[in-house]
């Protein structure tokens, strides 16, 4: 059953505790059967939450009242880094959905990103342009040069044709 708390928004460096418990919690449950009696690394933990909190390419969404928040979600342009859900919460589709909003909001970034795109074009095919004219007039430069060294290169006599005949026109 989904509540008002559901609703998403961005974790802040405030958040950092209630993700390291929330994290805590879920993998408590979720992994105890890998990791027996094994302490949980709490410290090491928050520590990488503060860090994905500050780096501007990673996005921290959360749901849940602030101290005890239902459901985290960490993502970059790349790929999903880290999700989890309340273990009382599980079976009530909020991984799903938020799965579903980071690829919404991954892809409407690259829409964006594509409708800057025709400029990138454009931009391409400019140079492109401006290459061939570089191309063309250095082409046209080579072929002067060597017309002009042809016209100025003296002439080989042959012993078949008089003086003064010309072996080219």
């Amino acid at each position: 059953m989904r509540t008002a708390s559901d609703v998403f928004r961005t974790a802040s460096p405030a958040d950092a505790d209630a993700l390291t418990a929330l994290e805590r919690d879920t993998n408590l449950v979720a992994l105890a059967h890998v990791f027996p009696g094994v302490p949980y690394p709490e410290a090491e933990v928050r520590a990488r939450w503060a860090a994905l909190l500050e780096d501007p390419r990673i996005r921290v969404e959360v749901t849940g009242p602030a101290e005890r928040l239902d459901v985290y979600l960490a993502w970059d342009d790349e790929r999903l880094r880290h999700l989890g859900v309340r273990p009382e919460r599980w079976g009530q589709g909020l991984a799903r959905a938020a799965v579903r909003r980071a690829h919404r909001l991954v892809s409407e970034d690259r829409q964006v990103d594509d409708r800057q795109a025709p400029v990138a074009e454009r931009q391409r095919h400019r140079t492109g342009i401006v290459r061939q004219w570089s191309e063309r007039r250095e082409r046209r430069a080579a072929l002067i040069r060597n017309r002009r060294r042809r016209r100025s290169a003296p002439v080989a006599q042959s012993a078949c044709l008089p003086a003064g005949a010309r072996t080219r026109d």
